[in-house]
């Protein structure tokens, strides 16, 4: 916020952490900058108006489809590099995977999406794509049909 003073950020989602959260944001003062919009159902809403996804998780997620549908709608990502969501992104291609756990290297992060629109827009064309490319109906059901065709075969 030294850097980015009209930086806003949305929180999605709670958890075991949200209270202190929202403790945290209160004891930094920083409650006009940060919105806490729960768990909501329709994304849409939140995609529409960020300029940046993050999705710093710790644990292993099971699958990142937050990751891919901020990619469809060209929108720069920033993941933890663990198992799952490293399997979406290649670094500094099509989004940045950063170290669990290192407030440093997210913050490097956010910094370099926001500071280098070349590098921003280059990641987020590339993670269109790559949604496009792995995830749109065509491609699901042609792989569906594979999964048919070979099981046929046995």
């Amino acid at each position: 916020l030294d850097s980015f003073s009209d930086l806003k950020i949305l929180i999605v989602g709670d958890g075991p952490y949200l209270k202190s959260m929202k403790e945290l944001v209160q004891r930094l003062k920083i409650q006009d900058s940060v919105r806490f919009l729960g768990n909501i159902n329709d994304i849409t809403y939140a995609l529409s108006v960020i300029d940046i996804f993050v999705l710093p998780a710790v644990w292993r997620e099971g699958f990142g489809l937050s990751i891919i549908e901020a990619m469809a709608v060209s929108k720069p990502v920033i993941v933890t590099n663990i198992w799952a969501l490293n399997t979406l992104i290649q670094n500094g291609v099509n989004g940045i995977l950063v170290e669990p756990r290192s407030v440093e290297s997210l913050v490097e992060a956010i910094r370099r999406v926001l500071n280098d629109t070349t590098f921003r827009e280059k990641i987020s064309k590339a993670g269109q794509e790559t949604a496009q490319k792995r995830f749109s109906l065509d491609h699901m059901v042609e792989e569906l049909e594979t999964v048919y065709q070979e099981l046929l075969r046995v």
